[in-house]
């Protein structure tokens, strides 16, 4: 099964506020992009804005209630990933 794999780094000086939109857009765009590919993996470092990326991505997914499995599980402190269900024929590499 294909996997689609993206990295994002969240730099200071961010606000929470600010954190928030940026992550919807990235998620959003990449979606987009992706076609919402099946099994697409997210890798994402947070830069110790205190920013919780965990909350903010599950908000994200519940509120456009994707469908499929929704995995968001912690790497180690400041990176985790989240695998979503879902179908493309065809994607793009970021």
């Amino acid at each position: 099964m294909p996997k689609f794999v993206v990295a994002y780094d969240l730099h200071k000086p961010f606000t929470v506020s600010e954190n928030y939109v940026a992550m919807e857009n990235f998620i959003e765009k990449s979606f987009n992009r992706a076609e919402k590919v099946l099994n697409t993996t997210f890798i994402v470092t947070d830069q110790g804005s205190g920013f919780s990326i965990s909350n903010a991505i599950q908000g994200f997914v519940k509120q456009n209630q994707w469908s499929g499995d929704t995995l968001v599980s912690e790497i180690k402190p400041g990176e985790l990933y989240v695998t979503l269900g879902g179908h493309a024929k065809s994607y793009s590499s970021f």
